[in-house]
């Protein structure tokens, strides 16, 4: 359940927020946003979910320049990939759901 959320709900939700804060600069309205989602379901999900996978490579890339530009401790509250007792999907499994 939780890997389904990592990997769609919140990339889809992600691409949304993106396409709502958007509108003014394409010259849409929400409503037409809306329309066209009702329309085209698979094609909104879709678009919607590659910006939203786009948008967090891209803060991906940014925490990985940041780490190198900055000290460690100023981004202590963000996990480190390249440590090796991080385990990910070992914490998926075993914490519980409010721990992430």
């Amino acid at each position: 359940g939780l890997l389904l959320v990592e990997l769609v709900a919140f990339p889809t939700g992600c691409g949304w927020w993106l396409d709502m804060c958007s509108l003014d600069v394409v010259g849409a309205t929400g409503a037409q946003r809306l329309d066209f989602g009702r329309k085209h379901i698979a094609v909104s999900l879709f678009v919607h979910w590659v910006l939203g996978v786009a948008f967090m490579i891209h803060v991906a890339v940014l925490v990985a320049v940041l780490r190198e530009v900055v000290r460690p401790e100023v981004l202590w509250f963000l996990r480190n990939p390249e440590e090796a007792i991080e385990h990910p999907l070992r914490d998926l499994i075993d914490e519980p759901v409010p721990n992430h």
